[in-house]
Order: C-alpha cells, then sequence, then structure tokens
C-alpha cells in the first residue's frame, strides 16, 4: 500500500497516528500500530516515470567480449 500526501503531515512522524488502515476484521487500526520507523536511515526518495508508469534503469558491466545477447 502506498500513501501520498500532502508536505506539512510529513513532518511530523506522530501523523502516522490519524492514518487508519482496516484489519481483516474491518475495524481501523493506526497505521502507526504497524510500522518501525528507523530516521537513521532516511534519505530523499526519487521515482522515475515513463510516462505516467513507474520505470527503473538497471546496469550492469559485462566482461571483455562478451555480447549483450549472451548476458541478457
Amino acid at each position: 500500500m502506498i500513501f501520498e500526501v500532502v508536505p506539512w503531515p510529513q513532518e511530523d512522524l506522530a501523523t502516522l497516528n490519524q492514518f487508519y488502515v482496516p484489519s481483516s476484521t474491518g475495524a481501523p487500526v493506526p497505521l502507526s500500530n504497524l510500522v518501525h520507523i528507523d530516521t537513521n536511515w532516511v534519505v530523499p526518495l526519487g521515482v522515475n516515470h515513463a510516462n505516467q508508469f513507474p520505470a527503473v534503469t538497471l546496469s550492469f558491466n559485462l566482461a571483455e567480449n562478451t555480447a549483450i545477447g549472451d548476458a541478457v
């Protein structure tokens, strides 16, 4: 599940208490009950797109005299 929110709630981790997801019984559960946040590893996130779809670029090195068709 991916949530996208306006910037102001992203400034405080306590806002996770304001987002709810349904449990298997349908009862709402605060998102903060389901996640563990380690702020030591927070880094900017960028998602590349090709038109409207998320996209990735994979790159690799080939051994000398190796054809890309053989690698694929």
